[in-house]
């Protein structure tokens, strides 16, 4: 990509970040954890040294994500209902602190020269 990369032009990515809040809660059974569909995981530290290593500049980043509504899927599963209610009415409350963090279930980032 950086070969074809034109001065002005830019590489936008978007993948699942391996430091979301649910991936640390839910472990294996976080839905962006599935191999052999997804076989490399990042997070900030490695968009960054990705960056660096391609030589490329870091332009963009940020976190978004659907994690309380995966905590309330994986809650509902494991039985924990008032768990999965309390995602469900917090929602619109603490999915953005969540994302605000760093911690939102994928990452947005532009590369760029």
């Amino acid at each position: 990509c950086c070969n074809l990369l034109t001065d002005k032009g830019v590489i936008v990515i978007f993948t699942p970040n391996f430091d979301s809040l649910s991936v640390h809660i839910m472990k294996e059974c976080s839905n962006i954890i599935s191999p052999p569909a997804q076989l490399i995981y990042f997070n900030e530290k490695t968009v960054r040294l990705l960056s660096e290593e391609s030589g490329l500049k870091l332009l963009y980043y940020r976190t978004c994500g659907i994690d309380l509504g995966d905590l309330k899927s994986y809650y509902e599963w494991n039985g924990e209902y008032n768990l999965a209610s309390s995602c469900n009415e917090l929602y619109n409350i603490i999915q953005p602190v969540i994302d605000e963090s760093g911690s939102g279930n994928h990452m947005r980032f532009i590369l760029g020269k």
